[in-house]
């Protein structure tokens, strides 16, 4: 199973789980408390992004043109509509587009459209002065997702900031990825695993992908990139979290 259909059936089954991978969000209706809590996960994310924007690249930046890469039910389009004139989220998953779409509307949010993606993102038009993926690419084969982050660049405005994470170091022994490996690329492997674990026996996996740091900065040279900042992040996985000014005068 690709892991387009991975995250297709997260978003049938637990799409909120499918975006924060806690046991407190993996039921498909979450309590009112739950739902509370994930979505204000969201606003104190997007709120330190613009804090570490104007603290170390730009302290005038903001933006009018926004998009979100790997959107999933909204959880950071929203807090990001509220800042921006309009707003696009992005994602593989036409289930968790549809429970974005109904989260964005009982908020009564009007100036969000959302986009089913593909690899060369043939359905996202036009340009934006800040770009969001979070936790996103780590579930991508690295070339996949190397062709659609330079694919993601090409729509970034001159003067606009990309802020990308990538996994660049899975944290696991060797043991551990040979068994991921044999999980991913064969599927009873995997359906005994998730047996012995107490899982439902076709649950999904998450792949995990690491990236080499030194071909991410490359591919941003070459897209324009002329100033970033990072950050270290750890979700059991070592990663990093690139804060990106394109060349250029902003519009």
């Amino acid at each position: 199973m690709s892991t387009d259909k991975h995250w297709e059936k997260w978003g049938k089954t637990s799409p909120y789980y499918g975006v924060v991978s806690w046991p407190e969000f993996k039921e498909p209706e979450l309590s009112t408390d739950a739902k509370q809590q994930f979505f204000e996960g969201g606003e104190l994310y997007v709120s330190g992004m613009f804090n570490a924007i104007h603290r170390h690249l730009n302290p005038e930046f903001r933006a009018d043109w926004a998009a979100d890469f790997g959107c999933g039910v909204g959880r950071l389009i929203m807090p990001l509509s509220r800042r921006v004139k309009s707003a696009v989220g992005i994602d593989v998953s036409p289930s968790m587009l549809e429970e974005a779409a109904r989260n964005v509307t009982r908020e009564g949010i009007r100036n969000v459209e959302f986009v089913l993606s593909n690899d060369a993102l043939t359905d996202l038009h036009g340009m934006f002065d800040l770009i969001n993926s979070y936790i996103v690419f780590q579930h991508i084969p690295v070339e996949r997702g190397m062709k659609l982050a330079e694919a993601l660049l090409s729509h970034l405005s001159p003067g606009g900031i990309a802020v990308l994470h990538f996994t660049y170091d899975c944290n696991a022994t060797r043991l551990t990825h040979t068994i991921s490996w044999t999980r991913d690329h064969f599927a009873p492997a995997h359906w005994l695993a998730n047996l012995a674990r107490g899982r439902p026996m076709l649950e999904p996996t998450m792949q995990m992908n690491a990236y080499n740091v030194n071909r991410l900065l490359g591919l941003f040279r070459r897209c324009g990139i002329e100033k970033l900042h990072a950050e270290f992040t750890d979700h059991g996985a070592h990663g990093i979290q690139f804060f990106l000014l394109k060349a250029g005068a902003a519009q």
